[in-house]
């Protein structure tokens, strides 16, 4: 039973620190500091013209902090893990409430509920019930507030709502930040990096034949579910592979089509 208890404060923990707002607006900060970087500082260019451009000592350093493709670095791409961690937390926490929030009027409210609502306003009037009944639902129809109404021996309660459908927005800028994310990290070529660091393929550094490109430096069209690549196709032939730049060597993608 204590194991169980641990586990489930365990998960508890982790809920809110995946689900912390701070932890989010951290992450997009640093992705839109990254994204200044990656759009500043040419990307995808051969490892000798930023040696050239900076210097042994700043391009070993840059180098090593993936900023010659920041898109596709491992630490970006981590960023990219979390933050889909992290909103999906919130999503998953906060839709529930949300949804039931949307179709709630809250006709079960109590008198002393509503006195401790800091905006409130409370008068006597002489008016028979009925006509201040009639004057509220029609100023309410007038503002397109929709209401409901609940009676019993004590009171009668009106309750009105405008705009609960604007929570919609909350959870389609949530789902569209998730999907924006899963697209950055299979445009982020993840599958030829984990491919990379196991030695199933190899890239190469020297210029060759594509005939001889052997085996272990070539991609199968099934392999990559993204990729950008480039090949010079002389006029009157035909290819059916291109070149994938990897740091400062390369890869031949192969290609369903010739």
């Amino acid at each position: 039973m204590n194991r169980q208890n641990k586990k489930n404060r365990l998960s508890v923990i982790w809920l809110e620190f995946f689900g912390s707002m701070y932890l989010a607006i951290t992450l997009l900060m640093t992705l839109a500091i990254a994204s200044v970087i990656g759009t500043v500082l040419l990307q995808n260019q051969p490892y000798n013209e930023y040696r050239q451009r900076f210097g042994d000592f700043w391009f070993e350093m840059f180098e090593m902090m993936g900023l010659y493709d920041v898109y596709t670095a491992a630490w970006f791409l981590l960023i990219l893990v979390f933050l889909v961690i992290s909103t999906s937390v919130c999503v998953y926490r906060n839709t529930p409430n949300m949804l039931r929030e949307m179709k709630s009027f809250r006709l079960h409210a109590k008198r002393k509920s509503l006195l401790a609502f800091h905006h409130k306003e409370e008068f006597t009037t002489k008016a028979d019930i009925s006509a201040v009944e009639q004057k509220i639902s029609l100023l309410l129809v007038f503002n397109k507030y929709q209401y409901r109404r609940k009676e019993n021996t004590v009171h009668t309660l009106i309750a009105s709502v405008k705009g609960r459908y604007n929570k919609i927005g909350y959870v389609l800028t949530h789902l569209s930040i998730i999907l924006i994310c899963i697209g950055g990290l299979i445009d982020g070529n993840v599958g030829l990096k984990w491919k990379v660091m196991n030695n199933q393929v190899v890239p190469l550094v020297d210029d060759m034949v594509v005939s001889d490109v052997p085996d272990n430096s070539r991609l199968k069209p099934g392999d990559s579910l993204s990729f950008r690549g480039n090949r010079s196709i002389p006029e009157g032939s035909t290819v059916n592979a291109v070149v994938l730049d990897y740091k400062d060597g390369y890869v031949l993608q192969e290609l369903p089509f010739a």
